[in-house]
């Protein structure tokens, strides 16, 4: 038969393991999370581009355009749209191709790297 004290559960130590491992995750939430929110706002923007009727998008100027406003809008900044959104026009087919990178420092030289990738076809008008 086992005895009471090791029926008693965690002990000391392992709360604050447990603790330190809960706190943990959540400064790595605290620094993944908003890097996601700003990328399912881009992807929205420009998945949305062509389903305004009163906006035209005469061609790939146009689209980059657009979603520049919906970065200023959502208030998303450190995007250099210029070089992580690539536009081209096909057959009256405007296809975007979003790649990206975000990095994030965890401690000492460990940072943690998140790749966004999205592409997107509208019609031109």
């Amino acid at each position: 038969m086992n005895s009471v004290a090791r029926q008693q559960g965690l002990s000391l130590v392992g709360w604050l393991l447990a603790l330190a491992l809960l706190a943990f995750v959540f400064s790595i939430g605290l620094k993944v999370v908003p890097h996601y929110m700003d990328f399912w706002s881009l992807k929205k923007v420009m998945d949305n581009a062509g389903a305004n009727k009163d906006e035209r998008l005469d061609g790939p100027g146009d689209f980059i355009a657009h979603v520049q406003r919906g970065l200023t809008v959502n208030g998303i900044s450190g995007l250099d749209l210029h070089q992580v959104l690539v536009v081209e026009e096909q057959g009256g087919v405007i296809n975007a191709h979003l790649n990206y990178e975000k990095r994030e420092h965890l401690a000492g030289n460990i940072d943690l790297v998140l790749v966004f990738k999205h592409d997107t076809s509208v019609t031109s008008q």
